[in-house]
């Protein structure tokens, strides 16, 4: 109810669609969670399979977009048949990499290794960033 309240407050603030697109998804998902009607539905493997490393495609698909989006506009004649390969390349290009994200990064356990080399990774990226940053 308080999700509800804050989506309509949301909406009448500053009205957007996706607000309230995904304002009505929540309100259906929950209200049909407690009824187990989605238990009972037979989903194909490869949707629960997609569903599952949903979060690494939303990772990685950004920045494979912008590198098949730059090599398409560079190399490539402006048509819409060879756009649309483009698009379509993309796409399969994002959902191989969050594949890959995901079996090589997200689904390995934790290791004491790791959790000792973490924190010195994540300070030489961001120095690595701050660096690239002042030189470009």
């Amino acid at each position: 109810m308080l999700l509800s309240l804050l989506v309509i407050g949301a909406l009448l603030v500053d009205f957007r669609s996706r607000i309230a697109v995904t304002g009505t998804v929540t309100l259906i998902l929950g209200l049909v969670r407690p009824c187990s009607v989605l238990e009972s539905w037979l989903i194909p493997n490869f949707l629960i399979y997609l569903g599952r490393i949903s979060y690494s495609i939303f990772l990685i698909h950004f920045p494979l977009c912008l590198i098949i989006n730059a090599a398409f506009f560079r190399f490539l004649p402006h048509q819409p048949s060879i756009n649309l390969f483009g698009m379509i390349l993309a796409v399969c290009a994002s959902i191989a990499g969050g594949h890959l994200l995901f079996k090589w990064i997200e689904n390995r356990p934790i290791t004491n290794k790791m959790c000792l080399w973490s924190p010195l990774g994540y300070m030489i990226s961001g120095l690595l960033g701050i660096l690239t940053s002042r030189l470009g």
